[in-house]
């Protein structure tokens, strides 16, 4: 009898064959799907995605002939076969989702496509089920019936009369993105075993963090006005976290303690609920750094998993391994599957997961189920696609048993803005916000109007202790320059690694603690999140949201009578573009003598969601949803749908700065057996850096490869200034489209 193999490793001395691959990922599959929906969708999935590799060809492939094959097209043909024969339409339904899932599994989700256009249309009709027709020896033959199982799915609708078709066309493309990541994840975990990949350790539960937390909660003292706000604010979360699964807002003004408090609502919330985990999404990566550090402080390094940065080749050192993978075959098998109870990640993560085709990043979407997720800093989500992340939000909530709680200073009102979806009911955990932020109000609004950059540094060296934010990485560059001669002057930016910036914001620590001179030019990467506290802050004029984060930074612990926030409009090669140069237009029309009032913020808001009602979703992604309900092929663009739906449009790729010893020892003794670990903690001495100009750093031999995955800035001496970060000589303003 011919023994059918799926894998192989290097030297072809060991094999896997078809039928243990299929029935292990048709098992995985099956547990993870049924978290959300039916174990039968995981199931029939995990069957049928390799039977391609039946076929005479990829068996000569597998056994040392150099062909080219596609085994992934043979299941979907199949599920598709089985659509066409299905007598209800729910049971149809399922089957057409699953042949995009299964065609999809290596190269990514496609475009349904027609007989002129590339596409999963295409390579169905192209498909001879006749070439890989030896699965039926080994494999089950018949498949249910699925009209009683889909039929219950929550989204699918009651009352068609009342069906809002943005929302159903969003729910159908995000139940086969779940479905899609449970094959993906059942795939790749049974590939990471079999390779021998090591399973690094096991979390502690959420009862365990949920114990050690409240004990360092206890420790803190109440000894002070602000403290008793701060035990207010906790004694408030903890109160709401006995409810139902739900939208929340958490109001809190900047100093409240959100980070500590939202998190003892996530975890008290989630064992009430008997939820799985608590994803922590946030805008910039500078908040990320600080919350783990807090979070590390009381469970340990090990047990959090910050997930944020993207390691991608560049095409000038790019290996192209024989893998079926069709990407770099370690990573593929590394990639995070978000399987810790306590993730920490971007927005770009999270929401680009959710509406991706590419495989790897779309592993993890499954665990996202059953989960607590608190969006902080909310109001900082792009609104070119808020619209799509609300309605993606809300059905996380109505179909995943998902909660999700929106946390901000300046909380954007998105029901009385018609943001999220009709009907949407959203809590607030804080009831008495208005009170609160009248008696945290620590600072005063100045509004200087114009001034150069000149004039700036001068204000700037006249001041003993002073923060500055600006809108650019040129501005912040260009301004340090200036300042920097009259000493005790410190740059932030992304062009810094994180463990740098980390340096750097305990340096800023200890000078004001110290009562020393210092002066600070940054991005706006340290305006949330960051808990420092300068009596007086400079704000280059911005949204009004973020000038309120900047005057988060003043008098922030109340030891001044009332600290100083000074707004300034710069010159217009220093404003920004697009929509950083819209916001601050937009707060340049409210007439108001007072930027951090709630009334001014309220004000912004509206006006701002009024100007851009019609880009809230500026590319269209809902509507690129409705295609897929517009005919009974279930026609979902989903290769078109995951290009446009970008947060940033190039998030770059991570570089690796050999800034300490640490990192230097990590490099030296990296090994792709142990890569996951290796990418968590590599990730602090990482510079993002975009794509088109990481080729530009490997022609001038500023990188190295190391292994097959990653890359390394080397000559660290040259291409990385110790004040500023990572530069190329003679192209100094080369990265400064990252603020």
């Amino acid at each position: 009898m011919t023994e059918y193999y799926a894998r192989c490793n290097e030297d072809r001395t060991k094999y896997q064959t078809i039928t243990d691959h299929l029935t292990n990922v048709s098992i995985l599959a099956g547990i993870y799907a049924q978290t959300f929906t039916t174990r039968e969708m995981g199931e029939i999935c995990g069957i049928l995605h390799d039977i391609g590799k039946y076929s005479d060809d990829f068996q000569k492939r597998i056994r040392g002939d150099n062909i080219q094959t596609d085994h992934s097209t043979a299941g979907a043909k199949t599920v598709d076969l089985l659509a066409a024969e299905q007598h209800n339409p729910y049971s149809s339904l399922a089957y057409h989702l699953m042949s995009y899932i299964i065609a999809g599994h290596h190269g990514g989700l496609p475009n349904r496509g027609n007989a002129n256009a590339s596409g999963l249309f295409q390579r169905l009709q192209n498909s001879n089920p006749d070439l890989y027709a030896a699965w039926k020896t080994e494999m089950p033959q018949t498949f249910p019936d699925l009209s009683e199982f889909f039929a219950t799915q929550t989204f699918i609708p009651k009352d068609p009369s009342k069906l809002d078709q943005n929302e159903f066309a969003l729910s159908l493309f995000l139940y086969t993105h779940f479905l899609y990541s449970c094959l993906v994840d059942a795939d790749r975990t049974d590939a990471a075993q079999w390779d021998g990949y090591v399973t690094e350790g096991t979390y502690p539960t959420l009862e365990e963090f949920n114990d050690k937390l409240d004990a360092r909660m206890a420790e803190f003292q109440v000894s002070s006005d602000l403290d008793k706000i701060r035990n207010d604010i906790l004694t408030s979360c903890n109160k709401a976290a006995e409810t139902e699964p739900g939208i929340f807002t958490l109001n809190v003004p900047t100093g409240g303690g959100k980070t500590l408090s939202s998190l003892s609502f996530a975890l008290k919330h989630a064992l009430k609920n008997r939820q799985s985990r608590i994803i922590y999404t946030i805008p910039f990566t500078s908040i990320i750094e600080q919350n783990a550090k807090v979070y590390a402080d009381i469970f340990g390094r090990n047990n959090i998993v910050e997930h944020h940065s993207n390691f991608v080749l560049p095409t000038g050192v790019k290996v192209e391994p024989d893998s079926p993978y069709g990407e770099n075959r370690n990573l593929a098998l590394a990639t995070t599957n978000w399987d810790a109870p306590l993730i920490l990640t971007t927005n770009v993560q999270f929401f680009e997961s959710l509406f991706t085709s590419h495989p790897s990043r779309a592993r993890k979407v499954h665990n996202i189920a059953n989960g607590v997720i608190i969006l902080d800093e909310v109001q900082a989500l792009p609104n070119e696609f808020l619209r799509p992340c609300m309605y993606a939000l809300s059905e996380l909530v109505k179909n995943y048993h998902c909660t999700v709680v929106l946390c901000t200073a300046t909380q954007p009102d998105f029901v009385e803005n018609k943001v999220l979806p009709n009907g949407t009911s959203v809590r607030n955990i804080v009831p008495n916000y208005k009170e609160l932020a009248d008696k945290m109000k620590r600072a005063k609004a100045h509004n200087l109007g114009y001034k150069t950059i000149d004039e700036i540094a001068s204000c700037l060296k006249s001041e003993k202790q002073v923060l500055c934010i600006v809108n650019t990485k040129k501005h912040a560059k260009d301004l340090y320059s200036l300042v920097k001669e009259a000493g005790d002057t410190l740059h932030l930016s992304t062009n810094m690694c994180p463990k740098h910036r980390k340096q750097v914001i305990e340096t800023i620590r200890k000078k004001l603690e110290d009562k020393e001179p210092c002066r600070v030019i940054s991005t706006q990467l340290i305006e949330a999140g960051v808990d420092i506290d300068f009596p007086v802050v400079y704000r280059s004029l911005a949204g009004v949201d973020s000038i309120n984060q900047a005057a988060g930074r003043c008098n922030r612990e109340g030891k001044l009578s009332c600290g100083d926030v000074y707004i300034f409009t710069p010159e217009q090669k220093y404003s920004g573009a697009g929509y950083v140069k819209q916001t601050a237009e937009i707060s340049h029309t409210i007439q108001t003598d007072d930027y951090l009032s709630l009334d001014t913020i309220a004000k912004y808001f509206s006006k701002l969601f009024d100007i851009r009602k019609e880009q809230l979703d500026n590319k269209g992604v809902l509507d690129l949803c409705q295609q897929g309900i517009a005919t009974s092929e279930t026609a979902f663009p989903f290769a078109d749908i995951s290009d446009k739906f970008k947060l940033i449009s190039d998030s770059g790729c991570a570089v690796i700065i050999p800034f300490d010893d640490e990192a230097e020892k990590l490099i030296k003794n990296y090994s792709p057996e142990f890569i996951r670990s290796f990418i968590r903690k590599i990730s602090p001495y990482c510079v993002n850096v975009r794509k088109a100009d990481l080729d530009y750093l490997h022609d001038e031999g500023a990188l190295e490869l190391l292994g097959e995955s990653f890359v390394v800035l080397k000559n660290q001496s040259r291409f990385y200034a110790q004040d500023t970060g990572i530069y190329i000589p003679g192209k100094p303003d080369m990265f400064d489209y990252i603020l």
